[in-house]
């Protein structure tokens, strides 16, 4: 059953919650859970890991794999969302009404205390997104320790064990993962 404004206050309230970070939400919750916080007294602050705020795909990518130019146009992105419907009949994006979501985001992001944007790219994105809200984003890239992990120790080892964290998918890489599996085995 979806949450009700008056659950969701008493749950910030029993647990005494004074500032949440936001870094992931759900397609089909997202209406509601932006609303909810735009609509508290908490405070909040927003991870924008991708381009979810722009898109519901995430990641800029139309229903063939294309990227699409951070594209804006309101028509434009709502045939797109339909054309990703037409693929999967599960696809929650397709239920999106792309004005609506970026209305919703634009107020959240204007709430947020602060937005976490990865890296400039992401800041350009998402300004051309939602302009006005430039002095509420944040450059965090990530550690430089976090990509560079590699020990030459270990490149002769019997066995490596490596993992992958994170939705992997085609515009990730995904392609070249699997081809980086063949050639192991």
């Amino acid at each position: 059953a979806p949450l009700r404004d008056d659950d969701f206050k008493a749950v910030i309230e029993m647990f005494r919650v004074e500032h949440i970070l936001v870094a992931h939400l759900s397609v089909a919750m997202c209406e509601e859970y932006l609303s909810r916080l735009v609509n508290s007294d908490c405070g909040f602050d927003y991870l924008a890991s991708d381009y979810f705020a722009a898109c519901p795909t995430r990641k800029l990518i139309d229903s063939r794999g294309n990227y699409c130019r951070s594209q804006s146009d309101p028509k434009i992105c709502q045939a797109c969302l339909g054309a990703f419907g037409a693929q999967n009949a599960e696809t929650a994006q397709a239920a999106v009404e792309i004005r609506r979501w970026r209305e919703q985001f634009h107020l959240f992001l204007k709430k947020a205390g602060r937005v976490y944007v990865p890296g400039e790219l992401a800041r350009a994105v998402i300004e051309r997104y939602y302009p006005g809200i430039e002095s509420e984003l944040f450059v965090c890239p990530p550690p430089a320790g976090v990509f560079y992990s590699y020990d030459p120790a270990h490149a002769d080892d019997d066995s490596l064990n490596v993992a992958l964290l994170g939705e992997i998918g085609p515009a990730e890489g995904e392609e070249i993962l699997w081809r980086l599996r063949e050639a192991i085995l």
